[in-house]
């Protein structure tokens, strides 16, 4: 076999290793940290959105019955303006 497929050869003192050890677990509960305050702001922004969705929905079903019911009145007045017009021709 040649040297060149050999895997190499690491040699690692106690404290190093030990040194490797701490270090990757402290990195990994920072990742952690970092993922959740992530999901976290997430989730707010998320929480913000369907609140202001559902405040313009809110907002703009108010502006279409504001709308709506001024016609609905006046379709009512008009109709009875056209009977009471029937009825005089009637008459």
């Amino acid at each position: 076999m040649s040297a060149y497929n050999d895997p190499p050869e690491l040699f690692l003192s106690k404290k190093r290793a030990r040194f490797l050890l701490t270090r990757n677990a402290n990195l990994e509960e920072l990742y952690r940290e970092k993922a959740s305050l992530i999901d976290k702001a997430k989730w707010e922004e998320r929480k913000a959105f369907e609140r202001e969705r559902e405040r313009i929905l809110q907002s703009q079903s108010r502006t279409e019955e504001r709308i709506q019911t001024p016609l609905r009145f006046a379709r009512l007045d008009i109709s009875n303006r056209n009977s009471k017009r029937l009825e005089e021709k009637t008459i």
